[in-house]
């Protein structure tokens, strides 16, 4: 509902309920935040049902050439379910079975580390992979099921210090412990989290009334408690959560939605940095680049392997040629060499060639495919906590 004693030049969001900063962050500072959270019971949200209204376009949007297979297989999974949550938990439940593994390493090694639908579709048929793959999934499935969804990146719960502040236990989040999970919007209760990423998280489950549902099909939602207030302390080393009791999630207890993305109780502050930095947008945008450069933009490319490359940490100086920055490249042991002269030499030939729409579109293509390899030989030249970083926290958003 609102946030009080934070410092620096931040804006709210009353659409997503985010605060954003352009040019701080929450390092080091103590604030306190005031939530106010609806809590259904299990009737209730399958009475309520998914809508539309008042939600902005880009939560229901899929695009034209999506492969006919996502659509398929979420009808399939969900078939025999008689409302929209019990529909969503069934793709949970399919998700977080046997039949997927969670897998820090396959993405990369299997080829499909990539953006779209087109690496959803992989996904599916591969299962395996990490959080961005699972709810990039569920939320894509969730649409071709008529149901607004989007993708919230954040953090699982830290490791709890010893310290009490102000009566409040304080814990520590590293950033090998970024997530990513889906929301699906329903008709009064608002963006409820689920957790399909198998063997993280817990699912949170719901109560059952112990009163029978009113006549008009148990639509209303009880009110809400009053809001609460939650201080958090952040250490020098940056943001820490400040654990809670009133919002863990066990089973067979009555739990808030919004505390199914993180498991074992607690609410992460700190959430401007959960809208500055989604996967989604930098997927969105190599996606972007990639369809550019198909189409004769060379430079979209080089593009896509510039910031790949600031996303691992590599230095990036404007001033350098494309040649200077790919004898660097190239030096990675995992980068492919040949794929990183080829591009350099299309860069080099656009700044000087005539422009010839077929043969430009030729080379388009070829410089395409050349940039996304060097990206994926950049992703797998770091350890697995900054190939996380790298896919989830893209820096061009911190940039722009």
């Amino acid at each position: 509902m609102r946030v009080d004693d934070l410092s620096g030049g931040w804006e709210a969001m009353p659409s997503n309920r985010t605060v954003v900063a352009a040019d701080t962050d929450t390092q080091g500072q103590e604030y306190v935040t005031t939530t106010h959270v609806v809590r259904p019971t299990l009737e209730q949200i399958q009475a309520a049902g998914t809508t539309i209204d008042g939600l902005p376009d880009t939560v229901t949007q899929l695009p034209a050439d999506m492969p006919a297979a996502i659509e398929r297989t979420a009808r399939e999974v969900t078939a025999g379910a008689e409302n929209d949550y019990d529909r969503l938990a069934a793709l949970q439940r399919w998700f977080r079975s046997a039949e997927f593994t969670y897998s820090l390493d396959a993405p990369v090694s299997d080829g499909f580390d990539g953006s779209g639908v087109d690496a959803i579709a992989d996904f599916l048929e591969v299962r395996s992979g990490y959080c961005v793959h699972f709810a990039s999934a569920f939320a894509v499935m969730a649409r071709t099921l008529d149901m607004p969804s989007r993708i919230v990146v954040g953090y699982l719960p830290g490791t709890l210090t010893g310290r009490v502040v102000d009566g409040e236990s304080v814990a520590t989040v590293l950033s090998s412990q970024l997530h990513a999970w889906p929301e699906v919007y329903f008709a009064g209760i608002g963006w409820v989290p689920f957790e399909p990423t198998n063997s993280l998280g817990t699912p949170a489950s719901y109560t059952r009334s112990a009163q029978p549902l009113p006549d008009d099909g148990g639509q209303d939602v009880p009110p809400a408690p009053a809001p609460q207030q939650t201080a958090t302390v952040a250490p020098d080393g940056g943001p820490t959560p400040t654990p809670t009791a009133s919002t863990g999630t066990s089973a067979g207890s009555e739990t808030s939605p919004l505390a199914l993305a993180l498991p074992y109780g607690g609410v992460v502050l700190g959430f401007a940095a959960l809208v500055l930095l989604p996967a989604l947008l930098g997927a969105a945008r190599r996606r972007w680049q990639t369809t550019a450069a198909e189409r004769g933009d060379v430079l979209a490319a080089w593009r896509i392997v510039r910031e790949s490359a600031r996303d691992i940490g590599v230095r990036i100086d404007d001033a350098e040629s494309p040649r200077a920055l790919g004898i660097r490249l190239a030096a990675v042991p995992t980068v492919p060499v040949d794929r990183v002269d080829a591009l350099v030499a299309a860069v080099e030939r656009t700044s000087y060639d005539v422009p010839d729409g077929d043969r430009d579109a030729a080379i388009g293509r070829a410089a395409a495919s050349d940039a996304l390899a060097v990206r994926r030989g950049l992703l797998a030249s770091v350890s697995t906590p900054r190939r996380i970083g790298a896919v989830l926290l893209p820096r061009f958003l911190v940039r722009a």
